[in-house]
């Protein structure tokens, strides 16, 4: 049985895309090279309003080497930092899930202890079961 072999989003086609959606041509065209034909990966990078900055900065490093140990700590220093910056919109959209993850088992747990107490009357005609959350989407905003 043959497979059906899928290519992936070009370049071009991922930066058309987070052009389409907001981003301006520079960040969605370092999107998009970054992305390695990823269009999610794309869009939580095109977020990233420092990435063509951080991406020349990193190659920039063997231009900047000269051979000293206080330039190569200095170096080591910024890219450390850089990279801190980097990781922090990912840990945010982490954070997010996990707290939406975690209302949706409080209400499932919520939900359960309503169904195991004896029914009462409500006062109004209806209730929210599952209260209000800001986590109905999946999407990482």
């Amino acid at each position: 049985m043959r497979g059906t072999e899928i290519e992936g989003l070009s370049e071009e086609d991922i930066a058309e895309v987070l052009i389409r959606e907001g981003a301006t041509a520079l960040a969605a065209r370092a999107a998009a090279s970054a992305a390695n034909g990823n269009l999610r990966r794309a869009r939580i990078l095109g977020r990233d309003d420092e990435l063509a900055q951080r991406i020349a900065q990193w190659r920039s490093v063997p231009d900047r080497l000269n051979g000293t140990p206080a330039t190569s700590a200095a170096l080591a220093t910024e890219i450390a930092r850089a990279l801190d910056d980097a990781i922090a919109p990912l840990q945010q959209i982490r954070t997010r899930r996990w707290s939406c993850a975690f209302e949706r088992r409080a209400s499932w747990v919520s939900v359960r202890w309503r169904i195991d107490e004896t029914p009462r009357p409500s006062s109004s005609g209806s209730s929210d079961v599952f209260g209000s959350t800001n986590c109905d989407s999946g999407s990482p905003r």
